[in-house]
């Protein structure tokens, strides 16, 4: 894909950011004390982290 036909997202979307997401198994003890009451964990509860980084007016990176 060149520069030309990249994706285009709208100002304010987060869609050509660079991004670091993390996943990992979890306790289904420890994912249960997290959720509402009523709902359960599933069989293989996962965890999922996105960190994003977006610029900040006058503030370094």
């Amino acid at each position: 894909m060149s520069e030309t036909s990249a994706i285009m997202g709208k100002p304010g979307d987060i869609l050509n950011w660079p991004m670091l997401k993390i996943r990992y198994m979890s306790d289904p003890a420890s994912i249960a004390k997290l959720l509402p009451p009523g709902i359960n964990p599933g069989k293989q509860p996962g965890v999922t982290i996105t960190i994003y980084n977006f610029p900040v007016l006058n503030e370094p990176e």
